[in-house]
């Protein structure tokens, strides 16, 4: 969730307000403040103490976004990338993707806890070692790739070596 600051309203603005988690609720903004804004709602809020539509609030710019979208407010919407392919020809990426392949391996419950006989202090040490190289690898590669597309990756990987080796027999 993006977090929005005085230069991002304007007097008029109809906004939604309330905690990240919480009830919003849809309000226009009377007036600006250094820190905060004073807001009117629109609709009824609250459950056991229901507030009627009109009364004031005084809203940090934290707690606010803009209900109509504008250009500060509209998030650059990212086209989801290709699926990842087995490419012998994809040279670094391929090694990549198998430090991808091992880290994720090694954050499989039993290699973690090494089958119930590690102390917690080693599992969490190793949990986080191989999140932390997974994120450099993340960057690395350009992208985050989830654990059911590197496998299905490997799988591809070891259709292809199978098939080379059995062209060659």
């Amino acid at each position: 969730m993006a977090t929005f600051s005085r230069s991002d309203f304007k007097v008029g603005q109809k906004v939604y307000f309330g905690r990240r988690n919480g009830e919003k609720t849809l309000g226009e903004i009377l007036k600006l403040n250094p820190t905060k804004a004073k807001v009117k709602t629109l609709e009824a809020r609250g459950v056991l103490r229901e507030r009627d539509a009109g009364v004031i609030w005084t809203v940090p710019y934290g707690l606010m976004t803009p209900a109509d979208p504008t250009p500060a407010s509209v998030e650059v919407a990212f086209k989801k990338p290709e699926p990842l392919t087995f490419s012998p020809f994809a040279g670094s990426d391929n090694l990549i993707l198998e430090a991808i392949l091992d880290c994720y391996s090694g954050l499989s419950p039993e290699n973690l806890s090494c089958d119930g006989e590690a102390s917690w202090a080693h599992i969490l040490r190793t949990r986080n070692e191989l999140n932390r190289k997974l994120k450099g690898l993340f960057a690395a590669l350009g992208r985050n790739v989830d654990e059911g597309e590197i496998y299905d990756w490997y799988r591809q990987k070891t259709d292809y070596d199978k098939a080379r080796q059995a062209k060659q027999a």
